[in-house]
């Protein structure tokens, strides 16, 4: 140490010059070079075109350079905002609308230029004129100066800025113009929407497959189709969903990865926990939580058979008052309606008629007067609803009717002629027994016997018949119980051997939990680390040519000894990597909270971004809920254009599929016009070739609904049986009324389906009354701004197309 002390005392004043003029060199050219080395940026930016246009060309410079201003200019626009609500205004004026991307820059330089074609001009009184507007009159030349100089300083001079706005403006003025008219919905089109949304179809439908229809298309296609159709999908991505065809090669992947199956870690532990779990643990356990263990008192099925007699006559016996009124209100004649629930064998005897006959309350004698006088008292109204009587001289009292529901085996009481005078209402007893109470001989009764009368609603019995009450109050007491207010006591399941071993298996799998996901964690960190570790030294070779290559990570043994499951996929496309298990991951954001439900994104969106580096694990939740990836990309290849020749074969096959899809749609064509007049399955039972199947009802549009019961934004309904209904095949189905067929076919235009409205609901009156009812609905509104924005994209394209706009990708 103390050899370089003296050396750099003797050469001192050699190392500062050379140290010195190294730090001139890097103060002048080392932000230059710092630039260089981590690629295009400003001051260093690559002039690549990113597009081409009529007026010229926009390169990566023009573009970075549009976007900074356009940074600064809603700078400078949120400051003006700020400080006009500081001072309690409000500000006025259709604001501006921040661009999220490049390609919405370039919409704002297309906007500018049709708005400018159109004859529009912004000149600089426009232009404050616009401010004084946003600044709600409490702001002034001098105060947007200042806030200019606050917010914007030296990145760019007020000429700039007015230039800025001048397009900012000119952009907005023209989107305003095309935007005018279109949020307001017209009636035909609300009735439209209702209609998707509310009418439902019962459809026949026959598939006919496009490709079946290949082998009919002869010949090939000439050089220039081929030349033609190569053209028109060299620059769009294949798409399973699109009729279109697409040749650009899609960015590819590799990926390494190892799999998890919580279960697998969690019963490992639960077998090491379990032995230790003593039954002291099992009986705390079941004190704590006692009222997860109730003793279920279900009903048995033999139980449930015989229950109506246990309860009283079947339903098919209520017919028996109506029976003994047609008998002629005899007293005598009384006893022989009896349906006899009790026992078959018993003789009844004829004097004795049951409790529930009225006859047995009245002389035999006057029978018919007391009836008449009965029915007339009982059409006025009494605030004694126990007395009141039906038109066929029945007891209708709100107890009777209550009883009745719950026990439909008991017949009703006819009355009306056992006494002129209604009776006071009193608390009744049903009877629920097997046997029926019997009365003793009417001729017998004492004014005494008669009190249950008023009681019960039933004439009073003798003591044969007191045996059989007694019989039936016993059937009535639990339910007398049930209703008093002493509860139930609850009954538990007995600790036996059965329940310990349920409650050792609860306790183990709850403390096995933790110790299994510690374990799973550090089998993922034992992975990921080698794989960290691998990806830096793999980094560090492409920036030091000269360094150790590092030898490669076994991660399929590493996965074995910490019992994981190892795998690998060779280059795959975003389409592709679907097929795989971990291509199906995906991956919740709850993070998000300003959206229900919260963000979702797949594998692909995840494994396929931007900025991903090689060797770099990260983790995923598998589709099922207990499997868990780690998985790191290993290679990748970039999308591109294929040559004509590479993709020869690819273009010919498209130009077969066009040709069949047509001679596919000529053939459904036909047959909807021989089934026109019939149904599908009548008009073509004796060909075996075409099925014919009845997908369930469905509507054009369908409400999506929310975890908490809202309802979502209406999406496209979908078909049981058809692969991929779009808006076209829908738009085709309900173009059609009940009873007519035509054709419709699915978005990819693989299939050809002939459809038949066998039904529909509700019907069109239905809809229009609950259309005046409802009118526009949140739901219209949704569908409404879904059509406005697919309408925007349209008049974009249609834009980019009028200004020759053409992306170099």
């Amino acid at each position: 140490m103390a050899r370089m002390m003296h050396l750099f005392r003797k050469y001192q004043y050699i190392l500062l010059v050379v140290f010195g003029v190294l730090l001139m060199i890097v103060f002048v050219v080392g932000d230059a070079l710092q630039r260089w080395a981590s690629g295009p940026g400003p001051g260093g930016r690559s002039e690549s075109v990113v597009l081409r246009w009529k007026n010229g060309h926009v390169t990566d410079n023009d573009l970075y350079n549009q976007r900074a201003r356009h940074k600064i200019a809603m700078e400078y626009l949120q400051a003006i905002i700020e400080e006009t609500r500081n001072r309690e205004g409000s500000p006025k004026g259709a604001g501006i609308f921040a661009a999220q991307n490049d390609r919405d820059l370039i919409r704002k330089l297309l906007l500018a230029e049709k708005a400018k074609s159109l004859g529009l001009t912004i000149d600089n009184e426009a232009i404050y004129s616009f401010l004084y507007q946003l600044g709600d009159g409490e702001l002034q030349k001098n105060d947007f100066a200042v806030l200019f100089g606050r917010t914007v300083g030296e990145r760019m001079s007020q000429p700039q800025m007015m230039d800025q706005l001048e397009q900012e403006i000119l952009a907005q003025q023209m989107l305003m113009m095309m935007r005018d008219g279109l949020f307001a919905i017209p009636p035909r089109e609300a009735w439209a929407m209702h209609n998707r949304l509310r009418r439902r179809v019962q459809t026949e439908m026959v598939a006919l497959k496009v490709d079946d229809f290949k082998d009919q298309v002869s010949g090939q296609p000439s050089e220039e189709q081929i030349q033609v159709l190569y053209e028109q999908g060299k620059d769009r991505f294949p798409n399973p969903n699109s009729p279109e065809p697409g040749f650009k090669r899609l960015r590819k992947i590799a990926l390494e990865y190892v799999r998890s199956d919580f279960d697998k870690f969690q019963q490992e532990q639960i077998a090491l926990i379990k032995p230790e779990i003593a039954d002291e643990d099992i009986e705390k356990h079941y004190a704590e939580n006692k009222e997860r263990y109730r003793a279920l008192d279900l009903p048995s099925a033999d139980d449930a058979e015989v229950k109506p007699d246990a309860e009283g006559t079947p339903p098919a016996e209520e017919k028996k008052p109506e029976e003994a009124k047609e008998g002629g209100g005899d007293g005598d004649d009384a006893p022989g309606n009896d349906a006899k629930p009790a026992a078959e064998g018993e003789k009844p005897a004829a004097p004795k008629p049951p409790a529930e006959k009225p006859e047995a309350a009245r002389p035999e004698k006057p029978a018919e007067p007391p009836a008449e006088s009965s029915e007339s008292e009982s059409s006025e109204p009494s605030e004694e609803p126990a007395s009141e009587t039906d038109g066929d001289g029945c007891l209708n009292t709100q107890e009777d009717s209550e009883t009745a529901e719950e026990e439909p085996a008991a017949p009703k009481t006819l009355a009306g002629e056992e006494t002129e005078e209604p009776t006071p209402p009193a608390a009744t007893e049903p009877a629920t027994g097997d046997k029926k109470p019997e009365t003793e001989d009417p001729t017998t009764k004492t004014e005494s016997d008669a009190k249950p009368e008023k009681k019960g609603g039933e004439p009073a019995a003798t003591p044969e018949a007191s045996e059989d009450a007694a019989d039936s109050k016993k059937t009535t007491e639990p339910t007398e119980a049930k209703d008093g207010d002493a509860p139930e006591e609850p009954k538990y399941r007995p600790l036996d051997d059965k329940l310990r071993e349920e409650i050792r298996d609860e306790i183990a799998e709850d403390r096995a939990r933790e110790p299994a996901q510690d374990k799973l964690s550090n089998a993922f960190q034992a992975v990921q680390s080698a794989i960290e570790k691998f990806g830096r030294q793999q980094r560090l070779l492409e920036i030091t040519p000269g360094a150790t290559k590092p030898g490669p990570v076994d991660f399929e043994a590493l996965a074995g000894e910490h019992g994981l499951t190892a795998g690998k996929i060779d280059l795959v496309d975003p389409l592709g990597v679907e097929e795989y298990e971990l291509g199906k991951s995906f991956q919740t954001d709850f993070t998000n909270l300003r959206t229900w439900p919260p963000p979702r994104y797949s594998f692909a969106q995840l494994a396929y971004r931007d900025g991903w580096q090689i060797y770099r694990p990260e983790r995923i939740k598998g589709a099922e809920s207990d499997i868990e990836f780690l998985y790191w990309k290993t290679a990748e290849e970039e999308e591109f254009v294929p040559e004509l020749e590479d993709v020869r074969d690819e273009v010919v096959d498209a130009w077969k599929k066009q040709e069949a899809f047509l001679k596919a749609k000529v053939a459904a064509e036909k047959i909807a016009e021989e089934a026109a007049d019939k149904t599908l399955g009548e008009a073509f039972a004796e060909r075996e070739s075409l099925e014919v199947f009845e997908p369930a009802e469905f509507s054009w549009m369908t409400m999506g609904l929310t975890p908490f019961g809202g309802s979502g934004q209406p999406s496209l309904g979908t078909v049981d049986g058809v692969e991929g209904a779009g808006n076209d095949f829908m738009q085709a189905v309900f173009g059609l009324k009940h009873g007519e067929t035509g054709v419709a076919v699915n978005q990819a235009e693989t299939n050809v389906y002939v459809v038949r409205i066998i039904s529909e609901s509700p019907s069109e009156e239905s809809r229009r009354e609950q259309f005046l009812v409802s009118g526009v609905t949140p739901e219209m509104q949704g569908m409404a701004s879904n059509e406005l924005f697919e309408l925007w994209e349209g008049w974009y394209d249609d834009l980019e197309k009028e200004m020759k706009v053409r992306w170099n990708n």
